[in-house]
């Protein structure tokens, strides 16, 4: 107990020291530095934020074989977001070599512990086959295991799996009640596959207005191919007035987010304006 007293001592010292020098300490250095101190004490939560500082370079060079290190100590006593850590890293190859089955091996624990980005990714390796045989059945129960708690990408595959059909019976019905539920947290993702049955009239009745207001949600929320189907629907007029102009102001944002298509589709548009120019229509 003394010596730790001491050592917190000789650290505020040391930045007192430095400030007094003319260093100027971030705020998270400095907290880095305390929670090292709890780290090295054994205390798991310090452990883990500790490696999450690592991880992210806050307050801290950026070190993933350190970051790993300290992630693997809490995640050794339970600490459920480190073994889900671990599992990432395992996963991305950040500070250890690439391995799929130690991934999936840590997102276990993660997921037995309720952890739903876990449970997500062990449903992703099972899609691809990545570490694992791939099976449609197993991603979906681990995809179920995430939604069921809200998760809301979760939802989103989900509803993905009963739109194709993969690991479970088609249903579109179903496809729209896991998209809307996704859509209610905002996934652009749902959003845009809203509207595109709405388009398509997938699992319900057809309608462009429907489709426009669903890709406008989901291109608020930032996803490029939502922004170039308003775009397809305003050089096409479906549901809405044809408008050249409107449609490459929406190929233009898609372009902008490195959408592919979106040029070409400007590019059509010009090539069409030019040609009745010339022609003198």
């Amino acid at each position: 107990m003394i010596q730790h007293i001491l050592k917190v001592l000789i650290i505020y010292k040391v930045i007192i020291l430095l400030m007094l020098l003319g260093f100027n300490m971030s705020a998270t250095a400095k907290d880095f530095l305390t929670t090292k101190l709890l780290a090295d004490k054994g205390v798991t939560s310090a452990q883990y934020e500790v490696g999450v500082m690592y991880h992210e370079g806050e307050g801290v060079s950026k070190d993933y074989s350190k970051a790993f290190r300290w992630l693997q100590k809490a995640a050794q006593n339970n600490h459920t977001e480190a073994q889900y850590s671990i599992g990432y890293m395992y996963d991305k190859g950040e500070g250890v070599p690439q391995n799929y089955a130690k991934a999936i091996e840590w997102y276990r624990k993660a997921a037995d512990r309720g952890n739903v980005y876990a449970q997500n990714n062990i449903g992703v390796k099972y899609y691809g086959g990545e570490g694992v045989a791939q099976n449609y059945t197993k991603a979906m129960k681990w995809y179920r295991k995430a939604a069921d708690q809200g998760d809301a990408h979760a939802q989103y595959l989900v509803a993905s799996m009963y739109d194709k059909g993969e690991g479970v019976t088609q249903s579109h019905t179903k496809a729209m009640k896991w998209y809307q539920k996704a859509a209610d947290q905002n996934n652009s993702y749902a959003e845009y596959e809203i509207g595109y049955m709405y388009y398509k009239g997938k699992g319900v009745k057809q309608s462009y207005p429907k489709a426009m207001k669903w890709y406008s949600k989901s291109s608020d929320h930032g996803y490029s191919k939502a922004m170039y189907n308003i775009g397809f629907m305003y050089h096409k007029g479906k549901g809405v007035e044809q408008n050249h102009d409107k449609a490459i102001e929406w190929y233009q944002k898609a372009a902008k987010q490195g959408f592919a298509g979106a040029q070409e589709a400007i590019d059509s548009i010009l090539n069409e304006k030019n040609t009745k120019f010339q022609n003198g229509r």
